[in-house]
């Protein structure tokens, strides 16, 4: 699924998903905490 600013903003109007929602929006890192380049 790709993220959208519909997405964030549903998140963040709905208090109990909002957190959830945005967290499994981050990027993914590699083992040092970097974003990895694809």
């Amino acid at each position: 699924m790709t993220a959208t600013i519909q997405h964030f903003t549903r998140a963040l109007l709905t208090p109990d998903l909002s957190l959830a929602t945005l967290s499994d929006a981050r990027a993914v890192t590699d083992c040092n905490g970097m974003p990895r380049m694809v």
